[in-house]
Formats: structure tokens, sequence, C-alpha cells
């Protein structure tokens, strides 16, 4: 599933503060995440292998919320 940031394969994360929502931050390319949609309508985006920040491909350990 597509929601937001680059549709192209092989991207870096883009992290910023933790805990602080911004327009800029976007996960990077990953397989094998978990996802789910909680009650109040968040997609919620969890670890998976791929790219960090630095593009180092690896396990990934963080976790994205997506306000729908």
């Amino acid at each position: 599933m597509w929601v937001s940031g680059s549709n192209s394969p092989d991207q870096s994360g883009t992290y910023g503060t933790l805990g602080t929502p911004g327009s800029s931050t976007v996960p990077g390319a990953r397989h094998y995440s978990v996802n789910w949609v909680d009650s109040s309508g968040n997609f919620w985006l969890f670890s998976g292998y791929g790219l960090d920040s630095t593009g180092t491909l690896g396990y990934l350990n963080d976790l994205w919320r997506y306000q729908l």
C-alpha cells in the first residue's frame, strides 16, 4: 500500500524529530513491514526490511502514523 512520499523503489527514509509531525518526514522503501488501521482511522506502519535515512539496507525498527 502506498500512502505518501516517493512511489519509486529503493528510496531512503527521511526522519525528523521523534513525536513531532512533519510534512517532509517519510518512511523509506521496505519489504515485510506490518501495517494496520486503528479505530480512529489512523494508518500505522511498523518495521520491515529496507533503507534507513543514510541509504543503509537492513532491518528497520521504526513506527509511523498517518492521520487519514
